[in-house]
């Protein structure tokens, strides 16, 4: 698939829209010539002519007035407020005019306006060009607000937007306008409303807007390595809100965690918390606050404390601080976690403490370990897009690694006996052992499994002489490997019996090319 820069997403969606429909128009300061300050407007001024991309002085309730009078009248104008701290100025045409005609009018006359602003810090940009007012706006009854967070939400959210009969407020962050990403050359919009889950998780949920999506999955990929699986949640539209998708990733993961570049205070993180508390039938005036300000994180540790039993010895219930996987595993063995004593900083519970408890028993069904792995493989399956490489390779002397799949209790762990062609028969044993014994008793370092960007696969073991492998997230390939077998192949131009294998590489698009 081809990619496009976030601000040429923006430009590509309102060049279309003006072309399909000849009641778009833009309007704003320096959208002509200038084609913004960003220069993301660059070029439609001489496609579509200064009647259709239409300067204005520097009046926001000016120009804001006159998008609103021609949305009324029958026009779809696209609104380009050049900064988003400067909707104050024009908030009585977007608030009290935009979001009420409909109504007002008993349903008799629409606003199909789209106010195009930004959000965010920037550089050098100071106190009056860096907010993020997002949460102001959604805020308001009958108006829509969009939030892209990648080049494909950019243009598939402005052309919704552009088609929606209410007043929409899109905001993009200005730092995101030279960001690249996956654009479809088809036609295609993004629907208002509709959550994007980026990455599957079981630990612990981020929810993310804007340009902290990206954030949120970088922060995603370093806790992975320390074995916690975060679920990324883009909601894309603070309204309208997918409540549902945020609920049924809290209930699964039981961590909400929101990351939002507007102010705290009464912000989006507050809206979040509000929609997980109605949903668990929460009063939030029972709900302890130490910031003064109600969070996700509040209303979690307000849930867990209600469920949690009265103690032994009659003192009022306590929450044990544990790691998500050491309460996956210890809510998936009926270990109590508050009777343990973990070997983690100030008696925190880890992972490795759950196993030693008096109380476990072997879990029943489906483990932890063999769940993710179906999920994993099964996202990379429906979403990486694969290609395959073939290739018959002579296998008289080969250069490895050597991956061993561990079978442990929860399922498998893959360590790695590094450049095991350069060791003897008896270091590999020795080699296997220790790693296979370390495996087994949960002491593997992080050295002896992680780093990989690449995964072997080898079947030709049993016999198979050639299978199409799938691709392990994060990691770019896979090396499927056949079995080795004699075949005749031509040596200087003379028929030779050979050992030889098949080799499939099956490679991830996005990663490489």
């Amino acid at each position: 698939m081809r990619e496009l820069t976030y601000g040429e997403a923006v430009r590509e969606a309102l060049a279309e829209e003006m072309r399909r429909d000849p009641r778009v128009f833009l309007i704003g300061e320096d959208v002509a010539e200038a084609g913004h300050p960003f220069k993301v407007l660059t070029g439609l001024v001489e496609e579509f002519g200064k009647e259709r991309v239409i300067d204005t002085p520097i009046s926001e309730p000016g120009y804001a007035g006159i998008g609103v009078g021609a949305a009324m009248t029958g026009m779809r104008p696209v609104v380009d407020v050049m900064f988003g701290d400067f909707i104050t100025l024009a908030m009585d045409q977007i608030v009290n005019q935009a979001a009420k005609v409909h109504y007002m009018s008993g349903g008799k006359l629409k606003v199909p306006i789209v106010f195009r602003t930004t959000l965010g810090a920037t550089r050098r940009s100071a106190a009056q060009h860096s907010q993020s007012l997002h949460d102001w706006v959604s805020h308001i009854p009958g108006l829509k607000v969009a939030l892209p967070s990648t080049p494909y939400e950019a243009k598939g959210l402005m052309k919704t937007a552009i088609r929606d009969d209410s007043p929409v407020v899109i905001f993009e962050d200005k730092m995101m306008y030279r960001v690249k990403g996956p654009v479809p050359a088809e036609e295609y919009t993004v629907p208002f409303g509709v959550a994007d889950v980026k990455r599957a998780g079981t630990d612990v949920t981020i929810v993310a807007t804007s340009s902290m999506v990206l954030v949120a999955l970088a922060a995603a990929t370093m806790l992975e390595e320390i074995g916690i699986s975060a679920e990324v949640i883009d909601p894309r539209t603070t309204f309208p809100l997918d409540k549902q998708t945020l609920i049924d990733s809290a209930r699964k993961t039981s961590r909400v965690l929101v990351v939002d570049e507007g102010y705290e205070r009464y912000g989006v993180t507050a809206e979040i918390a509000s929609v997980i508390a109605e949903q668990h039938g929460v009063d939030l005036a029972q709900v302890k606050a130490a910031s003064g300000t109600i969070q996700k994180a509040d209303v979690l540790t307000y849930l867990e404390s209600q469920k949690a039993p009265p103690a032994v010895d009659g003192a009022s219930a306590r929450l044990t601080a544990a790691s998500p996987k050491a309460r996956r595993l210890a809510a998936e063995r009926s270990v109590d976690i508050r009777a343990l004593r973990g070997s983690g900083p100030g008696g925190a519970i880890l992972a490795a403490d759950i196993p030693s408890a008096p109380s476990a028993r072997p879990a029943e069904g489906v483990g932890t370990i063999w769940r993710i792995m179906a999920e994993r493989m099964t996202a990379s399956w429906t979403t990486a897009p694969h290609f395959y490489l073939f290739r018959e390779v002579t296998v008289g002397r080969l250069v490895f690694n050597v991956g061993l799949a561990v079978a442990i209790e929860d399922g498998l762990v893959v360590p790695v006996i590094h450049r095991a062609d350069t060791l003897s028969l008896a270091d590999i044993a020795a080699r296997r052992e220790d790693v296979v014994s370390r495996g087994q008793a949960g002491k593997l370092r992080p050295a002896d499994i992680q780093g990989g960007g690449f995964t072997i696969s080898n079947l030709g073991m049993y016999g198979v002489d050639a299978f199409n492998a799938i691709v392990n997230p994060p990691q770019a390939a896979i090396l499927a490997v056949g079995r080795i077998a004699d075949r005749v192949v031509a040596v200087n131009g003379e028929p030779a019996v050979q050992p030889t294998m098949m080799l499939t590489l099956s490679c991830d698009h996005r990663a490489l090319d």
